[in-house]
């Protein structure tokens, strides 16, 4: 669960500003934490998500503390072999 700063900044005023975002932001906190979304230390629940995402097509997630970097840069890397897929493509449209 995530506020999208830039787009309720462009709805309400159109420019980001701290005092604006202080109360939508809070209301998210408050509204995560009242559902229990916020259990950071459930890594394997994140990655799972994670990989259901990419499956979906998604290309990658919004990562909100630090533990939670290399969980999805592992998640939304390229494999080995759409790596060489890519590297064949690049060579054959040479």
């Amino acid at each position: 669960m995530a506020l999208g700063p830039e787009d309720f900044s462009a709805a309400v005023s159109g420019t980001p500003a701290f005092d604006l975002l202080l109360t939508p932001n809070l209301s998210v906190l408050f509204a995560a934490r009242a559902a229990g979304l916020l259990p950071l230390s459930d890594t394997d629940e994140l990655r799972e998500a994670a990989v259901r995402a990419r499956r979906l097509g998604f290309a990658g997630a919004l990562a909100i503390h630090p533990t939670q970097v290399a969980i999805f840069n592992e998640a939304f890397s390229a494999s080995a072999q759409e790596l060489e897929w890519a590297h064949k493509s690049r060579r054959a449209g040479k």
